[in-house]
């Protein structure tokens, strides 16, 4: 139902191979559920909907979209036609489970593809401005969880404060009620 109703609105096919094999060339990886490939499931025939996720495909992160590129082929790389040898992943795809992500159309821009390189650490190439976001998110993440640890302690001696506070009242209360 998914390849013949919302495949051929948003693309210029219905074919749900080819919708997949776009998504595996843009690092959208299929997420697979720990009983899906139970005997007990492929017995009854019971096949869950299938869900693709990408690292950089996240709900309010469009900042992230543009680390979502078609892997650019270097020397040595592809086949003998220049095409990248690609696997295909066939299995059928419920439409609530796009509900989760974003809409990738247009979101890439040409700044995007023109950043400068500057970290090259095991392979993995992290642009320069993503490195300084990244840090700037560390440093308000370390901000916050200082917020946080401020308020469990100032919270700790409150709670010490009214612990002793009641413990008092209990003394001063049974000393009252056997003076009585």
């Amino acid at each position: 139902e998914f390849a013949k109703t919302l495949i051929p609105e948003l693309f210029k096919h219905n074919n749900y191979a080819s919708f997949v094999r776009q998504l595996n060339m843009y690092g959208f990886h299929k997420k697979v559920g720990l009983s899906d490939n139970s005997m007990r499931a492929s017995e009854r025939k019971n096949k869950s909907p299938s869900e693709y996720a990408n690292p950089y495909f996240k709900r309010g992160h469009p900042d992230l979209l543009w680390l979502i590129q078609k892997p650019k082929n270097t020397a040595g790389q592809g086949s003998k036609s220049g095409k990248a040898n690609v696997r295909v992943k066939t299995e059928e795809v419920d439409e609530h489970d796009n509900d989760d992500y974003d809409d990738v159309s247009g979101a890439r821009d040409d700044r995007s593809r023109n950043r400068q390189l500057s970290l090259v650490q095991g392979g993995s190439i992290m642009p320069k401005d993503q490195l300084a976001g990244v840090y700037r998110e560390l440093q308000a993440i370390r901000q916050q969880q200082q917020v946080i640890s401020n308020t469990i302690t100032k919270l700790r001696r409150e709670h010490e404060q009214l612990y002793a506070q009641a413990a008092n009242f209990q003394e001063q209360h049974t000393r009252h009620e056997n003076s009585i």
